[in-house]
């Protein structure tokens, strides 16, 4: 909590200094746009790190633009964004099988969830050329699952609907002519803080022991979301 705090001290600072105005500089203004690309998703089991699952995500989100501001001979601004979009986590098996009650071979499918998130970020750009600047942002993140893939281990009662975090990245940003388009290239890490899953120990699955044919129980599992996502983005500048 102290994390989230800290966070959102962050973002309201720096969305308040982009409100200042710099004569001769520009008065800023807003954006909006739209982004997305691939995401790398991870999870811990039980301090047991799965493979990453290879997926996608996308968001819409608007800007408040400051303006931009002299430091030495470098130029400066500051900004907030809202986001919103579709993201999917989850973790992934490769080569993992299990054996049924018939002792039939399964292949363990990818644990998977459809998340709805909302991130609040706060930003600072810097001009590096007329039609080009470098940016980085820190934010929260909130997110709702819509739907879930948790196959055969007899949890579901363990995933939690609401999960929320912190959001780090930074990207390059460029102008399309004398339009007011721009496109942007961003990475980011979003670690969650909350909990997507919650399994207390000893809860029967549906799964036996291929050798004893005993039934396999569950440990406790605490699982969190971390996630690498690369983007592409398209920005309208008003």
């Amino acid at each position: 909590m102290r994390t989230i705090i800290t966070i959102l001290f962050c973002v309201v600072a720096l969305s308040i200094s982009a409100q200042e105005e710099v004569i001769g500089l520009g008065s800023g203004g807003f954006a909006y746009g739209f982004k997305g690309g691939p995401t790398i998703a991870t999870q811990n089991w039980n301090g047991f790190q799965r493979n990453g699952l290879i997926s996608y995500h996308g968001d819409l989100f608007v800007e408040s633009l400051g303006g931009w501001k002299q430091n030495g001979k470098i130029l400066q601004r500051s900004g907030f964004q809202a986001q919103l979009g579709y993201h999917r986590k989850g973790s992934t098996f490769r080569n993992v099988f299990i054996y049924d009650q018939f002792n039939n071979k399964i292949r363990i499918p990818s644990n998977l969830f459809h998340n709805i998130s909302l991130g609040l970020l706060g930003k600072g750009a810097f001009r590096l050329q007329e039609k080009s600047l470098a940016y980085y942002a820190i934010g929260v993140t909130l997110d709702y699952t819509v739907d879930y893939q948790l196959v055969g281990l007899g949890t579901e009662t363990g995933v939690n609907r609401f999960t929320y975090g912190v959001w780090f990245g930074g990207g390059y940003e460029w102008d399309l002519g004398n339009s007011q388009l721009s496109f942007f290239i961003e990475a980011n890490i979003n670690p969650d803080i909350g909990r997507q899953v919650f399994i207390p120990a000893g809860l029967r699955t549906q799964y036996t022991d291929p050798v004893s044919g005993q039934p396999i129980y569950t440990t406790q599992q605490k699982v969190n979301n971390l996630i690498f996502e690369l983007s592409i983005g398209l920005k309208v500048n008003r």
